[in-house]
């Protein structure tokens, strides 16, 4: 199935920081009205933004054209290419035998992800004041988020 509008959400209230330090939030993606991996899913909101945009800063400065945007927990994961002045997105779950199973997919102007990225990163980031002692996480969260807004602003697409 392919989609139209798109966004990461993320519920700022959920999130809670784990003995081990990291932070677990419900964040999915919304593909029109579906919901990958699902509506409440739960993960390790800093870990992954700061991952993803990582990634997705390589499409938009095209150092790469393949990248996965995997979640920590559960076999779920996104496969983004960009060609053409497109992305192209796959979002995937791999069975125990490793089979994929390609739960939808969608393409479009790659600053739409950009942009939903760098929401997601805002919201996180408004939450670091109610956590003690993880500054240098928040800190590359916010640094990652404020090179892809200056990539996006001198990007091609």
């Amino acid at each position: 199935m392919e989609f139209g509008d798109i966004k990461l959400l993320v519920d700022p209230v959920s999130i809670t920081q784990c003995r081990s330090g990291k932070f677990l939030g419900v964040i999915r993606w919304q593909i029109d009205q579906y919901y990958f991996p699902s509506e409440l899913w739960d993960d390790f909101v800093l870990t992954l933004l700061t991952d993803w945009i990582q990634a997705y800063i390589r499409l938009m400065t095209r150092t790469s054209h393949y990248e996965v945007l995997h979640f920590m927990d559960g076999p779920f994961y996104i496969r983004c290419k960009v060609s053409n002045d497109k992305v192209f997105c796959k979002f995937i779950e791999s069975g125990a035998s490793g089979k994929e199973f390609i739960e939808c997919k969608w393409q479009g102007n790659p600053q739409v992800i950009a942009s939903s990225l760098i929401h997601a990163a805002d919201i996180v980031l408004s939450t670091s004041a109610q956590f003690k002692n993880c500054d240098e996480v928040f800190r590359l969260l916010a640094s990652r988020r404020y090179e892809l807004q200056n990539i996006s602003r001198l990007s091609n697409f």
